[in-house]
């Protein structure tokens, strides 16, 4: 896929989970800003792990140094500052080491290094912390003490029912047959 399209399909993930996006002038590897309520930040596309490996550093840098005045304006949003580092192509174990290393350099910004992405699918999977889980499953009631009970069967029915209506302790661990551990 190219790179063109690769920052497209970026911009609709980013926009369609609620952020505004923006062009970002940066020379050599594609780039947008992006921006919600809360985040903020910079995505940076290469071509290969190599090349991203080779240049996350410098180009987070120049950006984040030339967007300085206005992410100082931001006030509480700096500390929900970005840097998310996308590229295609399978990294070799060195380089997917270097994504984690680079995922856990806390100066600057949060970070995001991530590669094969080429697809909607992929991009989502990659943005995935900045757009959360999309929607959340709806889970039906549940009966803890039902629960309880059927995990718990082996148990005397006596100490189960002191245990449900909140016996002391040492009252259930006598129903247990237990009340030596006091």
């Amino acid at each position: 896929m190219k790179l063109l399209d690769v920052v497209e399909l970026t911009n609709e993930v980013l926009r369609s989970n609620g952020y505004e996006t923006f062009d970002i002038d940066q020379e050599e590897v594609g780039s947008i800003g992006f921006e919600n309520e809360i985040n903020f930040g910079f995505v940076l596309f290469y071509k290969t792990p190599p090349a991203l490996v080779e240049n996350w550093k410098q180009d987070s840098e120049a950006l984040f140094g030339r967007y300085r005045f206005q992410i100082q304006r931001g006030g509480s949003k700096a500390w929900n500052a970005y840097s998310v580092f996308l590229c295609g192509g399978k990294p070799s174990r060195s380089e997917a080491l270097s994504f984690s290393d680079i995922e856990e350099d806390l100066s600057g910004s949060r970070k995001l290094a991530r590669s094969a992405v080429g697809s909607d699918d992929s991009i989502k999977i990659a943005l995935q912390p900045l757009i959360g889980l999309g929607h959340a499953p709806m889970l039906e009631p549940v009966d803890l003490e039902e629960d309880v009970r059927l995990i718990s069967s082996e148990l005397p029915n006596a100490a189960l029912d002191a245990f449900f209506r909140e016996a002391r302790p040492d009252e259930v661990l006598r129903l247990l047959g237990r009340a030596d551990e006091n």
